[in-house]
């Protein structure tokens, strides 16, 4: 885990609980240490694209045959199991006849829930008039759009986790676009830079909608850099001629 992450994860609440990083890389640690992928003598990879399809499907059944169809491993339920017992985190992953299911419990938490989290108190303090402390806050927050979810999930076509990939491409585009705005309302000559950092950081996630480098040129105008406006306006045009065709 990178510098960065550690320090967000340190400041979470939860250091007790095993921390799961989905977005831009797929790794659990818990007290800062990485966790290792064993159980059942199922091999590490087969182990993560097992737990990855159910960490996507968090609070839904799965089937035990897609994880065996997914994984080609028979054992695979049980390589979960013990590897969850060993995180001590057995807790959250529920066995039925022909199903599992992982819940939400208080053994573990995940990035996204993390992101989620900062926003909802950047919101708060907002409104509390806070301004300060919100941007104390996103800083976090940008921290954590770290990609693509579950990047490394190796799946087949009927269980891709499409829909969630595509949930947290625009959740992570609109947490960037909340830091920009914030550093800019701050009217701080001093944030334009990170505030036009945090908008085009956000255009890789929203890479072909106009919409998110017409936000990129309007925080740069703002910022009095014009030429970064011209630039992201441009691109801004080339996609919406581009979307018509």
């Amino acid at each position: 885990m990178s510098d960065g992450n550690g320090a967000v994860l340190r400041s979470h609440s939860s250091l007790h609980a095993v921390y799961i990083r989905t977005l831009g890389a797929f790794e659990a640690t818990k007290h800062a240490a990485r966790l290792t992928w064993k159980g059942a003598g199922v091999g590490a990879e087969k182990l993560r694209n097992g737990f990855a399809h159910v960490i996507a499907k968090r609070d839904k059944l799965v089937r035990r045959e897609t994880l065996i169809d997914l994984t080609g491993t028979h054992n695979i339920v049980s390589g979960i199991k013990t590897m969850l017992r060993n995180w001590e985190m057995d807790t959250a992953f529920h066995l039925h006849d022909r199903c599992v299911m992982l819940t939400r419990d208080q053994s573990w938490f995940t990035d996204g829930d993390y992101l989620e989290d900062l926003l909802l108190q950047a919101l708060q303090l907002e409104t509390c008039g806070d301004l300060v402390g919100r941007l104390a806050v996103l800083d976090e927050a940008e921290l954590l759009c770290g990609g693509p979810f579950l990047p490394e999930y190796d799946s087949v076509p009927e269980y891709t986790i499409d829909e969630q990939v595509a949930f947290w491409q625009l959740r992570q585009k609109e947490a960037l676009q909340t830091v920009a705005m914030a550093r800019l309302a701050a009217e701080d000559s001093r944030l334009c830079a990170s505030a036009l950092r945090a908008a085009v950081q956000a255009i890789r996630f929203d890479a072909e909608n106009p919409s998110a480098y017409q936000f990129a040129a309007a925080v740069a105008r703002r910022c009095g850099n014009e030429n970064r406006a011209r630039h992201y306006g441009s691109l801004a045009k080339y996609y919406a001629r581009l979307n018509d065709e």
